[in-house]
C-alpha cells in the first residue's frame, strides 16, 4: 500500500510540476554545459539565472553557485542541492563525472530534456482534476445510493406506492455494492494502482526504468520501450573510451528505484563475465531484437553514439505521444462515468418523487 501511494504522489507532482522540473532543468543544463566547454566558472552564470527566477528555483540557484564558488566540482554540487534535475539528468551528469567527462555528461542531459521539453502533456492536469472531481461525487453518490434511496423505499411502500423500474434496478445495484463493498473497494484500488503504473511508465517516471525486471505476467498490459538513461549511458562510455560494464554499474548505483537498481546490476555481473552486449541487454529486456541488430550494425560502422542517441529519441518521442493517449483517453473516461453517476443519482431520487406526486393528484 505505501508503494502504491508513493507512486500515486510522485504521478501528482508530475502532473501537477515535474514538467517545470523539466523546464528549469533544462536553462540549468545548458548554462553549466556552455560554463565546462569553455572554461568559464559556472557560479556568476548559475547566480544570474537566479535574478529572475521563481521563489523556489532562485533559492536552489543560489544554492548551487554558492557551492560551486565554494569549490564544489558541477557533479557533485548539483546532486547536492535537492530537486535541482529530473533523476535521469542528473544521472547521467553523475555517471559522465565518475567516467571521466563531466561535459559529455552535460550535453547528454541536455539532450534528453530538450526531448522532454518537446513532448510533455498538453494538459498536465487534465486527469488530476477529473480525479479531484469524481472523489468526492463518487462518495455522495455511494451515500445517496446506500443511505437515500432505502428511506424512499420504505416511504414508497408505506403508502403502496410501485416504485419505477429504474428506481428498482438502482436499489438492486445499491444492495450489491453494500455486499460486496469491500471486494469492490480493493478492486478499484488495484484499477487505479494499474493505472497509475500505466500513465507513469508512459510518462518516463523517474528514468524510464519502471517495470523492468518484473515477471512477463506482470509487464504484459505495459508498451515495451528501451530505457534513454541506459542508451545514453552506453554512449557515454563509447565517447569516454571506458568499459561499458563500468557505465552501467555507475547507473545501476545512482538510480532512484531499487528494483530497477538491482536488475541494471545484474546486467552489469553478466557484462564483467565476458557477455556479449547487445545480447545480454535484450536477454534482460531492455532492447528489442529489432535494435539489437541495428546497434550491432552501428558498432560496427562506427557511430554507435549517433545510433543510441536518435534511438534514445525516438524512443522518448514514441512514448510521450503514447502518455498523451492514455491521459486524453483517462480524462474522457471519467468524464463520461462522471455523467453517468449524476444520471443515476438524479434518476435515483427524482423518478419515485414524481410517482408520489402522481399518486397525490
Amino acid at each position: 500500500m505505501g508503494y502504491f501511494f508513493s507512486r500515486l504522489i510522485c504521478l501528482v507532482q508530475l502532473l501537477l510540476w515535474g514538467w517545470l522540473r523539466g523546464e528549469f532543468g533544462l536553462v540549468l543544463v545548458q548554462v553549466l554545459r556552455s560554463a565546462v566547454d569553455r572554461g568559464l566558472p559556472a557560479a556568476p552564470l548559475v547566480e544570474s539565472l537566479s535574478d529572475g527566477a521563481p521563489a523556489a528555483w532562485r533559492r536552489r540557484w543560489k544554492l548551487l553557485a554558492e557551492s560551486l564558488r565554494s569549490g564544489v566540482p558541477v557533479a557533485q554540487a548539483v546532486q547536492a542541492v535537492p530537486r535541482a534535475l529530473p533523476p535521469d539528468a542528473l544521472c547521467l551528469i553523475l555517471v559522465g563525472d565518475h567516467l571521466g567527462n563531466v561535459g559529455a555528461g552535460l550535453r547528454r542531459a541536455e539532450e534528453g530534456l530538450s526531448v522532454q521539453s518537446s513532448n510533455r502533456l498538453a494538459r498536465p492536469g487534465g486527469v488530476l482534476l477529473q480525479l479531484l472531481t469524481w472523489v468526492p461525487m463518487l462518495v455522495v453518490g455511494l451515500y445517496i445510493f446506500i443511505r437515500v434511496l432505502p428511506r424512499i423505499n420504505g416511504v414508497c411502500q408505506g403508502y403502496g406506492i410501485p416504485l419505477p423500474a429504474t428506481t428498482q434496478w438502482l436499489l438492486s445495484l445499491a444492495e450489491f455494492v453494500g455486499r460486496h463493498g469491500v471486494a469492490l473497494f480493493l478492486g478499484t484500488l488495484v484499477g487505479l494502482w494499474l493505472l497509475v503504473e500505466l500513465i507513469s511508465w508512459g510518462m518516463r517516471w523517474p528514468t524510464g526504468l519502471a517495470g523492468v525486471g518484473w515477471p512477463r505476467w506482470l509487464r504484459w498490459w505495459t508498451p515495451f520501450r528501451s530505457p534513454p538513461v541506459l542508451l545514453r549511458t552506453i554512449a557515454l562510455a563509447v565517447e569516454t573510451g571506458r568499459p561499458v560494464a563500468e557505465a552501467v554499474g555507475w547507473l545501476a548505483r545512482l538510480l532512484p528505484g531499487r528494483r530497477e537498481s538491482r536488475h541494471l546490476a545484474l546486467v552489469e555481473g553478466e557484462l564483467l563475465d565476458g557477455a556479449p552486449l547487445w545480447p545480454t541487454l535484450r536477454k534482460a529486456g531492455l532492447v528489442s531484437a529489432v535494435e539489437e541488430a541495428w546497434f550491432d550494425s552501428a558498432q560496427r560502422a562506427g557511430n554507435l553514439p549517433q545510433a543510441l542517441a536518435l534511438a534514445a529519441r525516438e524512443s522518448e518521442c514514441r512514448h510521450a505521444a503514447r502518455a498523451n493517449w492514455i491521459a486524453q483517453l483517462t480524462d474522457a473516461g471519467l468524464t463520461l462515468l462522471t455523467g453517468a453517476l449524476v444520471l443515476g443519482v438524479m434518476l435515483a431520487v427524482w423518478l419515485p418523487l414524481i410517482e408520489m406526486l402522481k399518486s397525490i393528484a
